[in-house]
């Protein structure tokens, strides 16, 4: 498993680390490109096999620092799936570096599995409860997207 920060791999993006080459950097008009950021690996391998096999692009990220390297070297994204408690910061914390500070409208989901949440969905960022359902998943995104899509 490589910890590269290249499209649809399983690790996580590196700050320091580029895409490398060309052909990696290449991602296919129209398909919407997701930024991923967990701690936890098997999260974020569990969901870039689900968003590959739904037929996304994913770059992920384990921490803000590394979601914000993956933002400012691989970006744009459509759409930003992200943890709340990250080992550096909270999704919040990012989720207002990406709007007010680099001025970037991606749709974005906020998970976390914390009982103080309630399920809901603004205009500014979606929630989604920890535990969910796949499919759960692959309709909020869609929705995001073509969210995301109006907006453009």
């Amino acid at each position: 498993m490589s910890d590269s920060p290249v499209p649809n791999n399983h690790g996580r993006a590196m700050p320091g680390q580029g895409l490398g080459t060309a052909t990696q950097q290449k991602h296919s008009a129209g398909v919407a490109r997701i930024l991923l950021v967990d701690d936890k690996s098997e999260m974020r391998e569990l969901l870039t096999q689900l968003f590959q096999r739904w037929c996304y692009s994913t770059v992920a990220a384990g921490t803000v620092a590394e979601a914000r390297h993956a933002v400012l070297t691989h970006g744009p994204f459509n759409v930003v799936v992200c943890d709340f408690d990250l080992p550096d910061g909270t999704g919040l914390q990012f989720w207002s570096w990406l709007r007010w500070d680099r001025r970037d409208d991606a749709a974005f989901l906020l998970m976390s599995g914390s009982t103080s949440f309630v399920r809901h969905h603004t205009a500014d960022f979606a929630f989604l409860s920890k535990p969910f359902r796949p499919e759960e998943l692959r309709q909020l995104v869609s929705e995001l997207i073509g969210t995301n899509h109006e907006r453009a």
